[in-house]
């Protein structure tokens, strides 16, 4: 019998072209789950006059008995309307108008063997993955200014509703295969895309329906309300009804509703579109969203190009009435929306296809930001993802501003896999925390930088009650190494332990046979990912030795486990640069101002002929160490 999963791990191992469509979020063994492999021919439309052509040559193939699987991007939705609006960010948008490849293979991997795949802890090991400077492409200051200018359109009746968008901006450190894998198991969404196409690397997480044809039926889901989820089944309770029940809520949605049944109209058989469900809330892992379903019989004699040309984009994503509000989208954003907001599916020999909408959707470039290689899973690849909001004559401006965070919190979950670290000394003396600021500084940094919900208040006043416990105890009236931590979720831990006197003999020190990645995020910020140095710590210690250094991938001196390193030549002192691949200890900066250091790459043939090498660390300050080779 042949293992699907064996097949997809493979594509994933060996990063060939490949699609996993994926219904994460159902049960169901026969979910609706689809693998494409082995890409027969790639149709691109990079500007709008070759989309026609492109479309035809998708219709010849899948008569052809090819799976074709892609998606158009937002930005192609001006090839299906009546009236010009120029692309405005054609020339500095990467991504194709349209994208697809003809697959010979066509799979439908159950939910159990994808679960496995996916848990299988060889192929998506939880370390080496974050997602960290994540940045909107416009202010808070801006977002509400053009949220204002919206509502000018709308009282001069150009618009009832828009649809106005964001994009996060973010690196990622990690396969897109793990990313997904990650997301799939915090955002479980009926519509799940891991596209591992040549020219473009998507993960998609939507919960929206375009459009699903099944022999002469079409159906569409819009979506529109969107609310957090509550602590508990009252809350939520709570939340559902009062989504069911808030006019802005259900005017945004009728109006979508609206403007996908007229869609419908124009390819439907008179009578037949109808809507379903309406106003009826679904729950997510972090969000409530209200969905409307629109379902209608589809005429006779029309194909995929006439059913894109009534219906995209879909109307939820854009505004009503859709042409005029798509000119205003047009002047109104600052960057192409690329895929998001475009579809994503597949179409079928048989003439049958699924789309649905990309939100929640990440487009991960095969650069990083300074257009060089990031094909290493330790490289901090650039990524975007779009973020939006139907905004009405009733929306506040700071609501759908919050509103568009939330529906980004799913990305930062990511980084729950690991938590952040601080280590300092508690005086006993004085009765107060060394160098305290600049500990919290860097860890309110690293907050920032990995989108950690923290605030600097919080950590400063529970350090102030723990420090009041050690102060009074006065039996325990020891110097404390205290160790500070914090979760995504901003969940703080405070520990210590009494530290020994340094022993006035040179300590010993080894130097590990392993490398550092100094391209790896997590070797510049104090984490809970320090495996490889923890292990090797163990490893020198129950060998006798003090700590354990390591060179990175260049061969230069990084750091040891649980100090920085200084080393003195002919009276002067030399520590490497940060670039290497390190941590910047607190103690290392004051080390470097007080002995007047100099940051240079250091060898190991300099390493072994200093006069003196030095360790640092906010514990247990400077000690003199000696390298056994």
């Amino acid at each position: 019998m042949l293992d699907l999963t064996d097949l997809l791990s493979t594509a994933i191992k060996n990063s060939e072209t490949y699609a996993l469509l994926e219904d994460s979020k159902s049960t169901a063994a026969k979910a609706n789950n689809l693998l494409f492999l082995k890409p027969y021919e790639v149709v691109i439309a990079r500007q709008e006059g070759e989309i026609a052509n492109a479309l035809e040559r998708i219709e010849a193939l899948k008569q052809e008995g090819f799976y074709l699987c892609g998606y158009l991007s937002y930005e192609a939705g001006y090839h299906f309307i009546d009236k010009i609006i120029p692309n405005t960010f054609q020339d500095k948008n990467g991504q194709p108008l349209l994208y697809f490849i003809a697959f010979k293979e066509l799979y439908y991997p159950t939910r159990e063997a994808l679960d496995a795949l996916f848990n299988d802890r060889s192929l998506f090991p939880e370390s080496a993955l974050s997602i960290h400077d994540l940045r909107l492409n416009t202010s808070k200051q801006g977002y509400i200014k053009t949220i204002n200018t919206i509502k000018k359109y709308i009282e001069a009746g150009d618009t009832y509703q828009i649809n106005y968008t964001l994009k996060y901006n973010f690196k990622l450190q990690g396969d897109n295969a793990l990313l997904y894998q990650a997301l799939r198991q915090t955002q479980p969404v009926e519509f799940g895309a891991l596209l591992n196409f040549p020219e473009s690397k998507i993960i998609s997480l939507s919960p929206e329906l375009f459009v699903y044809k099944n022999k002469q039926t079409l159906t569409s889901k819009p979506m529109k309300g969107t609310a957090k989820r509550g602590a508990n089944k009252k809350e939520d309770d709570a939340i559902i009804k009062f989504l069911k029940e808030d006019s802005k809520t259900l005017s945004e949605n009728v109006m979508i509703v609206d403007l996908i049944r007229n869609d419908f109209s124009r390819i439907c058989e008179i009578g037949s579109v109808r809507v379903n469900n309406l106003f009826q809330v679904q729950t997510f892992k972090s969000i409530h969203q209200m969905i409307s379903t629109v379902k209608g019989t589809l005429k006779r004699g029309l194909n995929f190009t006439d059913i894109l040309t009534a219906l995209f984009p879909c109307g939820s994503i854009t505004g009503a009435p859709k042409i005029r509000t798509m000119e205003i989208i047009n002047d109104l954003e600052t960057e192409a929306r690329g895929i998001y907001t475009g579809a994503i599916g597949y179409l079928m020999p048989n003439d049958d296809f699924h789309f649905n909408v990309p939100i929640r959707t990440i487009v991960i470039h095969d650069t990083d930001s300074k257009g060089n290689d990031a094909s290493d899973e330790a490289s901090n690849k650039s990524c975007e993802m779009g973020i939006g909001s139907g905004i009405v004559y009733q929306s506040d401006a700071y609501d759908e501003y919050e509103e568009c965070l939330l529906k980004a919190n799913f990305l930062r979950q990511v980084n729950k896999r690991f938590y952040l670290i601080e280590a300092f000394r508690f005086n006993a003396k004085n009765h107060q925390f060394n160098h305290l600021n600049q500990h919290l500084k860097r860890i309110m940094l690293s907050a920032d930088y990995f989108g950690f919900e923290i605030k600097r208040d919080a950590l400063e006043s529970q350090l102030e009650d723990y420090k009041k416990v050690l102060s009074t105890n006065k039996a325990d009236h020891k110097d404390c190494k205290i160790r500070l931590t914090v979760s995504q979720a901003g969940e703080i831990n405070i520990s210590h332990e009494f530290i020994e006197s340094n022993s006035e003999s040179i300590e010993k020190i080894i130097i590990s046979d392993e490398r550092v990645q100094s391209s790896s995020v997590f070797q510049y910020h104090k984490t809970s990912k320090r495996e490889h140095y923890n292990l090797a710590y163990e490893k020198a210690e129950q060998g006798g030795f003090y700590d354990v250094l390591f060179f990175n991938e260049k061969e230069q001196l990084a750091e040891a486990s649980r100090h920085n390193v200084f080393i003195k030549i002919a009276g002067q002192y030399f520590t490497p640069p940060i670039t290497a691949g390190i941590l910047n200890g607190i103690e290392r900066q004051n080390f470097i101002q007080q002995m007047n250091v100099e940051e240079k790459d250091v060898s190991l043939d300099d390493l072994l002929k200093a006069d003196e090498v030095i360790l640092t660390n906010s514990v247990r300050g400077a000690v003199n160490v000696e390298v056994v080779s």
